[in-house]
């Protein structure tokens, strides 16, 4: 039983991201479904606004570490 539970996974985790792919899609496409969903006074407003939010923390990050990686470092000298 132990053995066939990865197995399990392993066959059914590809499916799921493709059905949630495809369910994101037609939430996305379709206007009347992404205000229903998504809208100012929809019950997921706060998963955008939170995955907004934490898209323009991400940007600022990776553009800090870009900017110190180009900063040449000077040797100490001995």
């Amino acid at each position: 039983m132990v053995l066939l539970f990865p197995n399990f996974l392993r066959r059914i985790i590809p499916r799921l991201r493709f059905s949630t792919q495809v369910v994101g899609l037609i939430i996305g496409a379709v206007p009347q479904l992404r205000r229903a969903l998504i809208g100012d006074s929809a019950p997921l407003h706060v998963v955008q606004d939170s995955a907004s939010s934490h898209a323009i923390a991400i940007a600022f990050d990776i553009s800090l570490m870009l900017m110190a990686k180009s900063i040449p470092l000077e040797e100490p000298e001995i």
